[in-house]
């Protein structure tokens, strides 16, 4: 029998850190874990950086431990740095025994789930993650990469053995860039 979360429950968050999903998308976005793929799209504003983390979040202490990893792109390094520095000011409350390695760009949590911020300029950089497994895959701001084939790439390494942890990619985008034409 395959066990999977029916709900999303998201009060941990409100009560502790001050942050809500937004009524609508951001809901919309949290409460769509069975989708596989997902595109979150709008302009500026609206939170998609945010639900990116808590997307990946939301299924920390589940009791998959070194079983569930997630990854999150932007181009470059400096470009991670704003969702970077908020995971550490909603991580450590979330989660209290959460750790962030700076030297290694990534969340190792109390259960052993981790967060991987990583930069992923251009398609040849897929081979730096070919034959990793990861559970999560994020995309923040999708449309600044010129071209499909990293995304594509990327998918062979979206994978688990275990049933009951739901694989997910996503992917946030403002409406212009480089990448609007695919």
């Amino acid at each position: 029998m395959i066990l999977r979360p029916t709900k999303v429950d998201t009060s941990n968050v409100t009560k502790k850190i001050g942050w809500e999903p937004q009524p609508g998308s951001q809901t919309a976005v949290l409460k769509s874990w069975q989708i596989f793929e997902l595109l979150y799209h709008g302009t500026r504003g609206p939170g998609k950086s945010d639900t990116l983390l808590m997307d990946f979040a939301q299924f920390v202490n589940k009791g998959w431990g070194l079983q569930y990893k997630g990854i999150i792109f932007r181009q470059t390094f400096p470009q991670l740095e704003d969702l970077i520095t908020k995971s550490k000011r909603w991580f450590p409350i979330l989660y209290p025994g959460a750790r962030w390695n700076g030297s290694a760009y990534k969340w190792v949590f109390p259960g052993g789930e981790e967060l991987l911020f990583r930069q992923f300029n251009k398609p040849d950089d897929y081979w730096k993650y070919h034959g990793q497994e990861f559970q999560f895959i994020g995309w923040d701001e999708l449309t600044n990469w010129a071209s499909l084939d990293g995304y594509k790439s990327m998918m062979s390494c979206l994978r688990t053995t275990h049933p009951d942890i739901p694989l997910r990619v996503r992917a946030t985008t403002n409406p212009y860039g480089r990448g609007t034409t695919w």
